[in-house]
C-alpha cells in the first residue's frame, strides 16, 4: 500500500516528500533522488522518516514528489514556505485549507466571506 512520507535529516529543517510502500523504501528513494543534496553529508542512521497518515497518494507514482504544491495538496506537507499563493500571488507560507492551497491572508478573506 502506498503512503506519503517525509524524509529528513534529524537536525535539519528541510524535508523531502516521498511516496513509497514502506519507510525503508522512502528513505532509499529520497537518498537516490537527492536533488537538493540534503543527505550527502550524513550517516544513514541520521536520516529520519515520518509517515503522513493524512496523505492522499493513491494515484501518485512511487518516488520523490518534486512538486511542493502537489505534496501540499495531497497532505504530505503541512505547509510550504517561499512559494507564490495560487489565490493572491504573494510569495509566502502556504497551507492546505480544506483541500485548497492558499496563504493565511486568503484564508482570512475566505472566512470573512463565509461568516454571517
Amino acid at each position: 500500500m502506498k503512503r506519503g512520507y517525509l524524509v529528513f535529516v534529524s537536525d535539519e529543517e528541510y524535508v523531502v516528500a516521498v511516496v513509497a510502500t514502506s519507510s525503508k523504501e522512502a528513505k532509499k528513494l529520497a537518498i537516490k533522488n537527492d536533488i537538493y543534496d540534503l543527505f550527502c553529508d550524513c550517516d544513514f542512521t541520521e536520516i529520519k522518516v515520518k509517515w503522513q497518515k493524512e496523505g492522499k497518494v493513491e494515484d501518485l507514482p512511487i518516488g520523490v514528489v518534486e512538486d511542493a504544491i502537489k505534496a501540499l495538496e495531497r497532505n504530505i506537507y503541512g505547509y510550504i514556505d517561499g512559494f507564490d499563493c495560487p489565490v493572491c500571488g504573494n510569495e509566502t507560507i502556504l497551507s492546505n485549507i480544506n483541500g485548497k492551497v492558499m496563504c493565511s491572508e486568503c484564508e482570512d478573506k475566505l472566512e470573512d466571506k463565509t461568516e454571517p
